[in-house]
């Protein structure tokens, strides 16, 4: 708030402005040890019915995931992007086994097209800054950098 009452009033210019807001935004941290989610961002479109693929991976976590007591919610992201997040992985070992076997399975993404997605892992601290900022492109290159290589 300070930052935009300096430059309204003349004391910082754009760029100072721009500078001192992007260092300041918080930005993810590679955090092995926390609490994960496997997140899949579904892009809505003609035919995509989230409560389908909610109950496709019930059924996968019900078949192989029985003893993890998995759960699984749904929020929008923005007006043209769903979020559906399965929780309570221990840390990232867990959740990037989760998220290896179930990007194979035919069933769950049977009724999506590849373009109409996006999945990755992220632990419960860096969910909010990702959810708030919108910027799902920005983490998912984290991801790539941190939990593929």
């Amino acid at each position: 708030a300070q930052t935009l009452l300096d430059f309204y009033t003349g004391k910082i210019t754009t760029a100072a402005a721009v500078n001192q807001q992007t260092t300041t935004a918080k930005s993810y941290t590679l955090e092995e040890e926390t609490l994960h989610l496997y997140v899949l961002i579904v892009t809505l479109s003609k035919g995509v019915k989230i409560s389908e693929i909610k109950n496709l991976i019930s059924d996968y976590n019900t078949k192989n995931f029985s003893t993890a007591k998995l759960t699984i919610s749904n929020i929008f992201l923005d007006n043209t992007r769903q979020i559906i997040t399965v929780s309570n992985f221990e840390n990232k070992t867990k959740a990037m086994l989760y998220l290896n076997n179930i990007k194979t399975n035919k069933d769950v993404f049977s009724v999506l097209k590849p373009a109409d997605y996006k999945q990755f892992i992220i632990s419960v601290n860096n969910y909010p800054i990702m959810y708030k900022g919108k910027d799902t492109d920005k983490y998912y290159e984290f991801f790539q950098a941190n939990y593929l290589k």
